[in-house]
């Protein structure tokens, strides 16, 4: 969505909706332009791409939008996944080191036999 402003946009926003759901706008591609208000004064205004996300409010929530602002701005344009909150990267992390560790003990499970022939 294209949106227009006299105020120069932060590149997020987080609003409370309800229910612990929060709104997070992104805005981007910031172009600022003169215009001629109703007063016949000039008027410097603010156009920009702008995107919506909702999503549980969390400690820490700003902080993370900042630190994976991109990752945060792709999701909300629907170009990648949604990003992981800290207990499902642990999760995520968790799962793949039990896995690798199954493969490995396959592994070995099949040097031993291929020794034993």
């Amino acid at each position: 969505m294209i949106g227009q402003s006299d105020i120069r946009p932060q590149p997020f926003t987080i609003n409370e909706l309800s229910n612990g759901i929060v709104e997070i706008l992104f805005y981007e591609n910031v172009t600022e332009f003169n215009t001629i208000d109703a007063e016949k004064n000039l008027k410097i205004m603010y156009e920009f791409g702008m995107y919506e996300l909702s999503v549980q409010n969390r400690i820490g929530l700003i902080e993370e939008v900042e630190k994976n602002y991109d990752e945060w701005l792709g999701f909300a344009k629907g170009q990648t996944d949604k990003p992981l909150s800290y207990k499902e990267k642990i999760q995520e992390l968790s799962q793949k080191a039990t896995e690798t560790e199954e493969r490995m003990m396959m592994a070995e499970n099949v040097l031993i036999e291929l020794m034993m022939e």
